[in-house]
């Protein structure tokens, strides 16, 4: 069990960034990393399951580890473990100021930070265990990617930017030419960077949308570690998911979101889309009406009308993509589109109509691009 320690530390101040950013209050006192894995249950055990499979552990010595190290149960998470976690960016002051604006910025950092760190070590245990990059890789992607949930639920760390920053601020201590160490070592790294690299893609990642909605639904949505959202990989999960609907509500559109994972997560036609995303940024989000044809599913309307995350009609390809992996039939663009703006004047979010890019209220001119900015977060939505 080489290694395992040095990588559950780093994973450890992971799900405490979490916990805290839950809260959405980001208080000391409102924080309990056991019941936020508890309410997330599933999702750690997932990942976990593919760390030990990456790094090649026995899963029993795994977790009695883990449970010695008490990273993963209550414990007393204080400004001083966030101050070091985050390197002390903030400065030792930030020790005497824990207000929720600090709290949050020093998340922020902490969670950059230990995931660079989980990432490099998770490149070197695997190295250490003999998992090329080949098959490494996209594990590593899978687990990032659970890792950065975990982080931040608004869906703002990717796999994308933990490997940008690991890649500045790990290997070129390794890899330049007076370092010692061994050569397949150094092989194996610029292996795991360049195949990452390869299936992270080389430009930015897509864009996604941070919820804009009510904060207290957004609050809600955390705390409960999961909407009602029901996610749909596969054909079976669809028709497995369509049994459970009466006739009644098959006939109704219903709520869907497409997270960062690119999966498209389905909930009944009033639930809210950030409850069915479960807090998280998604690549789309709207309204999905499905049809049944020759004995098989198809998705004969869709839409991007959601006031909690205003997508733009660009985020169409994200859902083809989700529909297409399923795979089911689906129309060739949005049979309903919405074009949401926000008011420069009065930052008020707008639905445009019939082409006019008028403020109703106020007269202001919006813009002919999607504007509606990251910062919005929390913003009550007024189309």
């Amino acid at each position: 069990m080489r290694y395992a320690r040095e990588l559950f530390a780093p994973l450890g101040a992971v799900v405490a960034v979490g916990a805290l950013n839950a809260t959405g209050t980001w208080s000391f006192a409102d924080v309990s990393v056991g019941a936020f894995l508890a309410g997330r249950r599933q999702q750690w055990d997932r990942l976990f399951a593919a760390v030990c499979a990456l790094c090649g552990f026995d899963r029993d010595e795994a977790t009695a580890i883990a449970d010695e190290m008490a990273y993963f149960h209550d414990y007393d998470l204080s400004a001083r473990l966030l101050v070091l976690w985050s390197a002390g960016v903030t400065g030792v002051e930030s020790l005497h100021d824990p207000s929720p604006p600090v709290v949050r910025r020093t998340c922020r950092m902490a969670a950059d930070l230990q995931l660079t760190e989980f990432l490099d070590m998770l490149v070197r245990t695997a190295l250490d265990a003999g998992t090329d990059a080949t098959a490494g890789a996209p594990q590593v992607i899978e687990i990032l990617t659970a890792a950065g949930a975990l982080a931040d639920p608004a869906g703002n760390v990717t796999p994308h930017h933990v490997h940008r920053m690991w890649r500045v601020a790990h290997p070129p201590s390794v890899l330049r030419p007076d370092s010692s160490t061994a050569e397949h070592v150094k092989a194996g790294l610029r292996s795991y960077d360049g195949t990452l690299e390869e299936l992270l893609g080389g430009g930015p990642p897509e864009r996604g949308y941070r919820y804009v909605g009510p904060a207290e639904l957004a609050v809600m949505a955390r705390r409960s570690g999961g909407g009602p959202g029901t996610r749909i990989a596969s054909v079976a999960d669809f028709e497995s998911w369509a049994a459970r609907q009466s006739p009644a509500e098959l006939a109704e559109p219903f709520t869907y979101v497409v997270g960062a994972d690119g999966l498209l997560c389905l909930a009944p036609r009033r639930s809210e889309h950030v409850a069915c995303a479960g807090g998280a940024a998604v690549l789309g989000a709207g309204e999905i009406t499905f049809v049944r044809e020759a004995g098989q599913w198809a998705a004969s309307e869709v839409g991007n009308q959601s006031t909690g995350y205003c997508p733009d009609v660009t985020s169409w390809p994200a859902v083809a993509r989700a529909l297409d992996g399923i795979p089911l039939r689906r129309p060739a663009a949005f049979t309903h589109e919405v074009v949401f703006r926000r008011c420069p004047a009065c930052a008020e979010h707008n639905i445009v109509r019939e082409g006019d890019f008028v403020r109703v209220f106020c007269g202001s001119d919006l813009p002919k691009a999607w504007n509606v900015e990251v910062d919005d977060v929390g913003r009550s939505a007024h189309p």
